[in-house]
């Protein structure tokens, strides 16, 4: 394998990866599954790093400083710019939470750990995830956390025997593949985002490599124009069969396999000779790195300032402008850096990295900058983001008297969610569920100041098939002193979720049944409005801001999405003598759903209740349901 070797389908592949993930990003409905051209990257990054690893460590002339030396060349100045314009964009348009977020995100981009922070925040297909306009750099992040571990590791199979080198890459993208299966089955964000659950898609590139460097040679055309095609079919298909509930997975063999047969078809072949080859495709290919950063920031940040979800125009002008940048940032960045013969490019861009980074983390450790004008805005009184809220949990109520429970409750930041309005062991009731049973606490606490509130949640349906949640239950179902359990989740949202052949009737109508059976009185709260823009839109105003700060919307979608569920819920209740309360008329009136009132606010995202918010609904629902 020629070092020098410029295969112009490679780019052109890296074309049809970058245009679907924007496609995604920015027209989620037209190509929904546009989000595996990131498993594209993987492969052909598996695929040439490797080959050139293959190359130098067998010539014996592989230096590791040489090789970071080249990844750092390679990938930090299109990173510094980002990172320094996601900087200064939130320095001016971000609220204090916001910004400290981001900083947050900067810290642990220059750090390429932005996996493992994302992971712990949030799952990536949740929309809370499009408010981070630094998300996209998980896959950074995995890539070179692969690449710390790749190089010794070939290097200590070169020395034993390069025999091995094939089936040990073999075995070790089973075990991967395998670990990435089964973790997907428990854990679809924890597969999403753990390294060793997606290194077989490297691995599946570097086993490429390693043929193609062992032989040394390209199929012949005939088998070239059917490996492309078999190649592109499997594309084809992973793109149509692929969902974001279901993902990754078994399927991820689709776009992986696809793109290994592509790449081993060569350029010979007439689909990687004629389309991925042409003008257009190397082009975009060339300048894909670049679009990739640039792409999301922009998309995310009117969202964020505004509040609102962008029309396809604005989308498309975004996307163009993605473009752009894109352009300018190789022409006038990348291209006039790879000129450069300096060995201190390297070191100036290393230290760079870690300036920002630390910026970042200085930010993220004071708050987002409370300084800043309008980094808090005062027009309506309530808590913005989520570390107000979960503060006063803290600060307020008591931590779960239980010791196994505490130690298996989610946290956020450093706050462990999960408390209790009263010292002691005895629960009179329990908030079972998601985030959306959590965000009662405060409300149903406060309503029943004579009794002992607890609540236990996970991110996860209250499903005895989910085996986190079903902990959750049989302790609540276990606790003799608790008289009642409310359950209550984001519905609608987590039942797009479900896998395919979930049945969400079937599966909560169990959990209801299994209460029930140990004397509990159950109670399944309706889900709160979620709202279509941000709560920093009613706030005040920014320096940047172009929201029309409009804190309402029409009930209608919102009672579309309640019926869309409310009748299963209604079932099982009918079935096993549980009540139901709506939770809507505390923050609609028939017409409208209100996210303001009274001079407050009421909602610290798009859909969770802030304090004011939860002392809302949850006197709303103690006020209907009168058993407790």
């Amino acid at each position: 394998m020629n070092k020098n070797y410029y295969r112009a389908d490679i780019d052109g592949l890296r074309a049809i990866a970058i245009v679907s993930v924007l496609i995604f990003h920015a027209f989620p409905g037209i190509l929904h599954s546009g989000f595996i051209g990131v498993d594209v990257f993987f492969v052909i990054s598996g695929y040439l790093i490797s080959g050139i690893l293959y190359k130098s460590i067998g010539q014996g002339s592989f230096s590791f400083i040489d090789f970071y030396q080249r990844r750092i060349n390679r990938i930090f100045p299109a990173l510094l710019a980002v990172l320094i314009f996601s900087m200064c964009v939130g320095w001016f348009g971000l609220l204090q939470h916001e910004y400290a977020q981001l900083g947050k995100h900067v810290a642990s981009g220059s750090a390429f750990l932005s996996n493992f922070i994302l992971w712990s925040e949030i799952n990536y297909f949740d929309n809370a995830s499009e408010t981070k306009p630094l998300l996209h750099l998980w896959s950074l992040a995995i890539e070179e956390q692969f690449y710390l571990l790749w190089p010794p590791l070939l290097l200590l199979i070169f020395k034993a025997n390069k025999k091995y080198i094939f089936p040990v890459i073999l075995i070790i993208a089973i075990v991967s593949f395998a670990y990435c299966i089964s973790l997907a089955k428990v854990d679809l964000s924890a597969a999403f985002y753990n390294p060793a659950a997606r290194a077989w898609e490297l691995l599946c590139g570097a086993l490429l490599a390693w043929y193609t460097y062992s032989r040394n040679q390209m199929p012949s055309v005939q088998r070239s124009n059917i490996f492309a095609f078999l190649g592109l079919c499997l594309l084809a298909v992973g793109f149509l069969v692929i969902e974001k509930n279901n993902f990754p997975g078994w399927k991820t063999i689709f776009p992986v396999f696809g793109t290994v047969m592509l790449i081993a078809a060569g350029p010979q072949s007439w689909i990687n000779g004629k389309l991925l080859s042409s003008k257009p495709a190397v082009f975009i290919g060339l300048i894909s790195y670049p679009l990739y950063l640039w792409h999301w920031p922009l998309l995310v940040f009117p969202k964020v300032v505004g509040g609102l979800q962008p029309s396809y125009l604005w989308q498309t002008v975004l996307l163009l402008i993605s473009f752009v940048l894109a352009f300018l940032t190789y022409r006038c960045i990348e291209k006039p850096l790879r000129s450069i013969e300096s060995k201190s490019k390297s070191i100036i861009l290393l230290v760079a990295v870690i300036l920002v980074g630390t910026a970042g983390y200085v930010i993220y450790r004071n708050d987002g900058v409370a300084s800043r004008k309008y980094a808090n805005l005062q027009n309506f009184r309530g808590d913005l983001g989520h570390t107000k809220f979960h503060e006063y949990v803290a600060n307020d109520y008591f931590p779960c008297t239980d010791p196994q429970i505490e130690k298996k409750a989610d946290r956020w930041e450093s706050f462990v969610r999960c408390a209790q309005s009263k010292p002691g062991p005895d629960i009179d009731v329990v908030l079972l569920g998601d985030s959306h049973a959590e965000h009662l606490f405060i409300g149903v606490a406060s309503a029943l100041d004579n009794k002992n509130v607890t609540f236990l949640t996970k991110g996860e349906m209250p499903f005895l098939s989910n085996p986190e949640a079903k902990y959750l239950i049989e302790y609540a179902a276990g606790l003799k002193s608790a008289s009642t359990v409310i359950i209550s989740a984001r519905w609608r949202g987590r039942i797009d979720l479900l896998k395919p052949g979930v049945d969400f009737e079937k599966e909560l109508d169990a959990t209801v049944d299994f209460l029930i059976k140990n004397n509990k009185k159950v109670v399944i709260a309706l889900d709160t409005p979620s709202f279509p823009f941000e709560p920093s839109v009613c706030k005040g105003d920014r320096w940047i801001n172009w929201a029309q700060g409009d804190c309402s919307m029409p009930a209608a979608p919102y009672q579309a999405e309640l019926n869309s569920y409310k009748g299963f819920i209604q079932s099982i209740a009918a079935r096993h003598g549980a009540t139901v309360v709506d939770l809507s008329g505390a923050f609609c009136d028939g017409k409208v759903c209100h996210m303001t009132g009274e001079g407050e606010i009421f909602y610290r995202d798009f859909h969770h209740l802030n304090i004011n918010g939860s002392a809302k609904a949850g006197k709303f629902l103690v006020d209907k349901y009168k058993q407790f």
